[in-house]
């Protein structure tokens, strides 16, 4: 699951929308498992790099939501079946 941030001038957004984006100073996006390891960074530029503190916070956010698109999916695949059954 990946999470694509960016960050306006001290305020992160997650998932932000491309007009977000394009007036933020710094965009990246962290790749992670459902299990929280991290897979890819990425951080195409902008005007300033992301301080190593918003990295964390980038990539802790994108381990959490990984868990939690991971058990909506496992939810709706079990909703799915059951319907199926």
């Amino acid at each position: 699951m990946h999470l694509r941030t960016c960050r306006r001038p001290s305020t992160l957004l997650a998932d932000p929308t491309d007009e977000e984006a394009a007036m933020a100073d710094a965009v990246g996006t962290a790749v992670a498992r459902t299990d929280g390891q991290l897979v890819a960074y990425y951080q195409p530029g902008g005007t300033k790099p992301l301080a190593a503190a918003h990295v964390s916070q980038i990539t802790a956010a994108a381990a959490a939501r990984a868990g939690e698109l991971a058990a909506l999916i496992d939810a709706a695949i079990a909703a799915a079946a059951a319907d199926a059954a």
